[in-house]
């Protein structure tokens, strides 16, 4: 619980900082110009039995929709490569976020991913809510979610170990249980 809650703020403490004269993030539009491969990926990962292909397009359906949302159009600082490779915990309580390499001004959304990438369906609430970004920003970070687990199932294989991999596959069954939850 302590990881979700430290996380979701350290992501709130970034929004909050003024923009003025800030850098725009590598990523600052997550979801903007992938609508093809993502849909290609879904068919494929579909096909193969890996993942529900009619669950995996509405999570991106969602998503793409909330791409009109004001809080898109609004860009604050973000971490920009929240993942799990890039958190620090020691003894259960988050101790560091590193590798800012991606920072700058963008869509909150894409700091949102480590609800997919690591937490539980549990722990998810509790980020959500330290995080206090609105529904469309969760839509997005879901759908961002979605589309790194099958960029990562992609390179590394459906059946690899390799680590990103791993959290890819992580990634993709939790996109999906949280919006079929959520509907």
């Amino acid at each position: 619980m302590d990881v979700a809650v430290r996380l979701g703020r350290f992501v709130a403490a970034l929004r909050d900082i003024d923009t003025a004269g800030a850098p725009a993030s590598l990523r600052p539009h997550p979801l903007r110009g992938d609508d093809g491969g993502v849909r290609t990926d879904i068919r494929a990962l579909g096909a193969a039995g890996v993942i529900d292909e009619a669950l995996a397009t509405a999570v991106w359906d969602g998503a793409q929709a909330a791409l009109a949302a004001a809080s898109y159009h609004v860009p604050v600082w973000i971490h920009g490569d929240v993942f799990p490779m890039n958190l620090l915990v020691d003894r259960g309580a988050l101790s560091a976020v590193i590798d800012f390499d991606l920072m700058g001004a963008g869509d909150s959304a894409v700091d949102m991913v480590p609800a997919w990438t690591l937490l539980t369906a549990k722990t998810r609430p509790l980020f959500r809510e330290a995080s206090g970004v609105d529904d469309d920003t969760w839509a997005r970070g879901r759908g961002w979610a979605l589309k790194a687990g099958l960029g990562a199932i992609r390179r590394f294989g459906v059946h690899s170990h390799h680590p990103r991999a791993v959290t890819g596959r992580y990634a993709l069954s939790h996109t999906i249980a949280d919006h079929r939850q959520a509907t």
